[in-house]
């Protein structure tokens, strides 16, 4: 669902936020997100990139609720 995918980005963004140029950062969202495309779920992108399950407590943050 559209509030799914929202909280999947919210969470899997946080890191980016607090250091948006690091380098590291950026080469594992390219590895683990951009080049595998459709090629796995989206739920298996994320625990890649994030290395855990999604936290749903990330887009209340994102909205300021929590």
């Amino acid at each position: 669902s559209y509030v799914w995918s929202e909280a999947l980005a919210a969470d899997a963004l946080e890191p980016y936020q607090a250091d948006p140029l690091n380098p590291k950062l950026g080469r594992k969202l390219e590895r683990e997100i951009m080049t595998k495309g459709i090629s796995r779920t989206p739920e298996e992108n994320f625990k890649a990139l994030r290395g855990r399950n999604p936290d749903a407590g990330a887009l209340l943050r994102h909205y300021g609720l929590i």
